[in-house]
């Protein structure tokens, strides 16, 4: 069996992005500024959580990524799936920057950005393209910095020359009628499951990694 749910956005479970950005940005601040007009966005994008509906058709055709050629500094987290991963990770491949640079953090979204380390790496870029400070380094920074969350111990950094990393494999996953998530092909009888769009889910569980990074 190898089945992706419409209702989970390929099968990834995600909790409604713009419903909670609706809910917990614009209406508290609509009550300090009564006369900010009701948007309405909840509603409006309600049908349109998914790229091929409604407005999102006609934003990939005017955003060209590609046209992008100053030097940037993206970063991204793994964790977040419903923004910030994948919107970071294609603007990072399809712009056509000379100079930039990609770091994939973990946790919380926010924190990492208030991070000694990470300020220090802020600090870096900027200090070489804005106040022209052309001997700290900057040039010589990998290109893709990469947290790495083992199975066992700490989260670790991983530098890269690329992204995707040159040498990384693809693999598929495969959903198991247990609920799992295999390597393997299933086989066997096909299974549906159902739950209540933008409030149920369906969990998948999968082994650790168990090989060497």
């Amino acid at each position: 069996m190898r089945h992706v749910s419409r209702d989970a956005k390929g099968g990834v479970y995600s909790s409604n992005l713009h419903e909670r950005w609706h809910n917990n940005i614009v209406l508290p601040d609509r009550i300090h500024n009564v006369e900010q007009e009701p948007a309405g966005y909840c509603g409006m994008m309600v049908p349109a959580e998914y790229p091929d509906q409604n407005p999102w058709p006609a934003l990939y055709k005017a955003r060209k990524l590609s046209m992008i050629e100053v030097f940037v500094y993206t970063t991204s987290n793994w964790t977040d799936p419903e923004l910030h991963l994948p919107g970071s990770i294609v603007a990072f491949n399809e712009m056509s920057s000379k100079y930039k640079w990609l770091e994939m953090h973990t946790g919380n979204h926010l924190g990492a950005f208030y991070e000694q380390d990470r300020v220090d790496s802020q600090t870096q870029f900027l200090d070489y393209f804005l106040k022209d400070k052309h001997d700290n380094g900057m040039r010589d920074v990998p290109q893709s910095q990469l947290v790495v969350r083992p199975s066992q111990g700490e989260p670790f950094w991983r530098t890269e020359k690329a992204f995707p990393v040159p040498d990384a494999t693809e693999t598929e996953l495969y959903f198991t009628s247990d609920e799992k998530l295999s390597t393997y092909t299933p086989s066997g009888q096909a299974k549906a499951y159902e739950y209540e769009g933008l409030k149920g889910r369906v969990t998948f569980t999968a082994e650790p990694v168990s090989s060497a990074l």
